[in-house]
């Protein structure tokens, strides 16, 4: 069972809280009344809500293996799972979800208060699109996950035997690969490990693989079903290696004039290559803003290769979980090299009104961040300060394991007392530029560290 933890007056999330009330068992005390056991109170009070989630239903919308589809002018109310879960598809073109309103719905029968969740997951959801799914002018809020997910699906190298892989793929309904079409290896260390080409695909319906992963993992992905594929070349890989498909992953997702609002967890979980996010809204997330990178626990791919992230207002957010940053771009769990992810352009951005870093950027190589304007950030310390790569508090731009990373005309106003450094470096070559800092507030140290006047700062980053 789990549950959110609610503020009683605001009916939002309670902030400042882990919020997750994750129950080991229930116990019944009345015709109403429950116990719930939990190794977490997550700083709950009497008083609080609690919005559980149900686990049991179907999502509201499925647009399955469909083309060129366009849903418009839909209002969602109190769906029982994802609001609409997108699955392959997009082979003949993108299919487009425009003007929709995912919201709490009205109180159902004989209920004593109004609903407190819009859905009991993600508002969008896209899974192994051949092209990414253009969603536009959509209003999502009040879910208890993800606004928009956009990812392809890993498959488990069990055995390999010159330029012939098994891979068990748990996820999809079929082979997440097709003849002629490309197959990346991520290694058991989590970085990049090589492409080939498949040149064909068999099932193997009396394999029986019996190892299990070393990953941490939601669920076991090694028990089939199995396929053999056989590449045009030899690559190096062994079992625990991924392999993963670019072109079943949603490229060329196209984001645009969305608002999410007031939900817990990521506005943006993207893995897929050559998307564009612009103008969008985000406000009021419990963690993070925009996410990039692949999820290992839930075999969701891959390293995004050529993003635009380009005018979107982020604010109000990061009050729950330790958040790197309102826009991370690593992969879940350790962080891994240099170039996993590449080309990625963040331009002409706004971050305001949340105290915890405004970018988290790891294992990347050609980033450029320009014309971005950050306000009003870190007037108060983190309820709680991330260990994830090793970001301090008051760091307002993170950059690790990262090489071409440029900054260009970069502002920033009202930062607050609890500002320490505008980018912070660590284990990182290629970092260039400069950045334009104004109206300073009470902040009292500059790039790396050092300390700096309260007026206008232009800043010269050499190259490292």
């Amino acid at each position: 069972m789990i549950g959110h933890l609610f503020d009683s007056a605001t009916r939002w999330w309670k902030r400042n809280s882990y919020g997750d009330i994750i129950g080991a068992k229930t116990q019944r005390l009345g015709p109403d009344t429950f116990r719930v056991f939990s190794k977490d109170a997550s700083r709950a009070t009497v008083g609080d809500l609690i919005g559980f989630r149900s686990g049991t239903g179907d999502h509201l919308l499925r647009v399955s293996s469909s083309s060129r589809m366009t849903l418009q002018d839909l209002t969602i109310l109190n769906s029982p799972n994802f609001g609409i879960m997108e699955t392959s598809g997009g082979d003949l073109g993108a299919n487009h979800y425009l003007s929709i309103t995912v919201k709490r719905g009205p109180r159902p029968p004989g209920a004593a208060t109004d609903p407190l969740f819009s859905t009991n997951a993600d508002s969008f959801h896209s899974d192994e699109a051949r092209i990414g799914p253009d969603v536009e002018n959509c209003y999502f809020e009040s879910m208890p996950d993800d606004g928009i997910a956009v990812h392809g699906d890993y498959s488990w190298v069990m055995e390999v035997s010159g330029n012939t892989l098994i891979v068990s793929n748990s996820r999809g309904g079929g082979p997440n690969f097709k003849v002629g079409g490309p197959l990346i290896l991520t290694g058991a260390d989590d970085n990049l490990a090589g492409q080939g080409v498949v040149m064909s695909i068999a099932p193997l319906p009396n394999y029986r693989g019996g190892r299990k992963s070393a990953r941490p993992t939601v669920f076991d992905w090694t028990v089939g079903p199995y396929y053999q594929i056989t590449l045009d070349r030899v690559l190096e890989a062994g079992f625990d290696y991924l392999a993963s498909n670019p072109n079943a992953s949603g490229a060329g997702f196209v984001l645009r004039n969305n608002t999410i609002k007031n939900h817990r967890a990521r506005s943006m979980n993207l893995k897929a290559d050559n998307g564009t996010v612009e103008n969008n809204v985000i406000d009021g997330s419990t963690w993070i803003g925009i996410s990039v990178g692949p999820e290992f626990n839930w075999g969701e791919s891959g390293y995004p290769q050529n993003l635009v992230l380009r005018n979107n207002t982020i604010s109000n957010l990061g009050y729950w979980w330790p958040t790197p940053a309102a826009l991370v771009i690593a992969p879940e769990g350790a962080l891994t090299a240099p170039g996993n992810f590449g080309n990625i352009f963040i331009d002409g951005n706004q971050f305001q009104n949340f105290d915890i870093s405004a970018m988290f950027i790891s294992s990347a190589k050609g980033v450029v961040v320009s014309n971005n304007k950050f306000q009003d950030l870190q007037n108060a310390s983190p309820w709680l300060t991330s260990g994830f790569g090793g970001v301090s508090p008051g760091t307002l731009v993170f950059v690790t394991k990262s090489d071409d990373v440029q900054f260009k005309s970069n502002t920033a106003s009202q930062l607050g007392p609890f500002n320490r450094v505008f980018i912070e470096t660590s284990a990182v070559t290629g970092v260039q530029g400069d950045a334009v800092l104004s109206q300073l507030a009470n902040s009292v140290f500059g790039l790396l560290g050092h300390p700096r006047q309260r007026e206008l700062v232009v800043w010269i980053l050499p190259i490292r």
